[in-house]
């Protein structure tokens, strides 16, 4: 069943595509859950290749300061919000995302339409020891699933190595329609936006810390957290020494951000309306 997509235009290249919310300096796309599922689908199906970036709160405050990761936001494909604190801000914008699509929430349904479909998957990222139990468990948990490389590169981005070559060899040779991208931010935005060309027509999903989720190396929140936007709460809990600074220091900086977005997106709508006249 093909799922309905409201279109409008990309403000930056013109093309249609779902609704554009502004969250500070990147976007994310209007989307429900199985909309994103069937978008993701089809550009596989279309052989378009391409990336897919889920921007949080972590992203949004980056990007502020991080002109590398604003450009590979431009230039991905699709964004889906991956926090509730996001919904909030676009809501009070008066700009609604319809709900919470995150990498970890997608990864696996698409698997499993993956093997539905005779679909090859690759993963990239994480530890070696982390990617094979992670791909261990979900052949497990997904009869039928075609994980056809594994691969654990060292990247930094704009360098290169002998070592990132030859996985980057051994994943276009392994010919994979979904390669599910596990490094951490902005590392993994970067390397999307680099080798998206060269891995297609693959597409390349960020999904984060996922493969540690699935592994069972790390537990997600309870969904009554996720719920109510105390995902990160739980993982400061989990992992204080090496959250801290995150959470605690970088991340308050969405407070400011939440303002400007609200006001300007509100500014804006009020201004198109004016322009616009009674009608």
């Amino acid at each position: 069943m093909n799922v309905p997509v409201v279109l409008t235009t990309r403000n930056w290249s013109g093309k249609l595509g779902p609704i554009v919310v502004p969250l500070g300096r990147v976007y994310a796309h209007a989307v429900e859950f199985d909309q994103a599922i069937a978008l993701i689908a089809d550009r596989i199906g279309s052989g378009a290749g391409g990336y897919v970036v889920t921007p949080n709160v972590d992203h949004v405050c980056l990007a502020e300061r991080d002109e590398g990761l604003r450009g590979a936001y431009r230039d991905a494909w699709l964004a889906l919000p991956d926090g509730m604190p996001l919904l909030w801000i676009a809501a009070a914008a008066g700009t609604p995302l319809p709900e919470k699509v995150s990498g970890s929430d997608l990864m696996l349904p698409l698997m499993r339409r993956a093997a539905r479909d005779g679909l090859r998957v690759a993963l990239l990222g994480s530890t070696p020891e982390i990617s094979a139990r992670a791909a261990t468990r979900a052949q497990e948990m997904v009869p039928g699933l075609q994980i056809c490389a594994r691969e654990c590169p060292a990247y930094q981005p704009g360098r290169t190595s002998p070592e990132l070559q030859a996985s980057i060899a051994r994943l276009r040779a392994s010919a994979p329609h979904v390669i599910f991208v596990a490094l951490s931010v902005p590392r993994q935005e970067l390397f999307m936006q680099e080798y998206a060309g060269e891995l297609g027509p693959a597409v390349l999903l960020g999904i984060g810390g996922s493969l540690d989720f699935l592994a069972g190396i790390t537990s997600r929140a309870p969904a009554w957290m996720q719920r109510n936007g105390l995902e990160w709460f739980y993982r400061l809990m989990m992992d204080p020494r090496r959250l801290a600074g995150r959470y605690l220091v970088r991340d308050w900086l969405i407070a400011p951000i939440a303002v400007r977005t609200i006001v300007r997106t509100r500014t804006m709508a009020w201004r198109r309306r004016r322009d616009q006249g009674p009608r």
